[in-house]
């Protein structure tokens, strides 16, 4: 069936030398085309397949221990701006005067104790401010406000 191809096939290569010099380049190294075109579909494959797979969808919350209590696990979710954890109210920090020992059930509680503003305190708790008008802050946890 194919026996009036080869022979036009084997005319066309007789007159034309290119083409007998790549049919010989490819015969020669034909491990390394093979190896490029099986890497080829590879990369392709793990492109198409290869995103990440859900194994567990919904990983039960299990209790943390820390130095032998058991504490609660925060899966903390973004709700619109605020971010919640799940006991269902806003995260909010608790923080506490080095110098006086008063405690603060919320950042912005604290802010207006010391005075200041809500980012002053801020910077202050996340280290970019070694003071707050000559006075030491420190969060000493995590609550929520419902």
């Amino acid at each position: 069936m194919f026996d009036k191809y080869r022979a036009r096939f084997a005319k066309f290569e007789e007159d034309h030398e290119s083409v007998r010099k790549g049919k010989q380049h490819v015969e020669k190294y034909q491990i390394v085309y093979a190896t490029m075109g099986g890497s080829a579909l590879t990369l392709v494959a793990v492109k198409l397949f290869g995103g990440p797979q859900v194994i567990v969808k919904d990983l039960p919350s299990l209790p943390t221990v820390i130095n032998n209590t058991v504490s609660p696990v925060f899966n903390n979710q973004n709700v619109g701006n605020q971010l919640v954890n799940n006991f269902g109210g806003p995260m909010t920090k608790m923080v506490k005067c080095l110098e006086t020992g008063e405690i603060w059930e919320k950042d912005t509680e604290a802010a207006e104790g010391a005075g200041v503003t809500l980012s002053k305190m801020s910077q202050h708790l996340n280290g970019k401010k070694d003071h707050v008008d000559g006075l030491h802050y420190k969060i000493i946890g995590l609550g929520t406000t419902e």
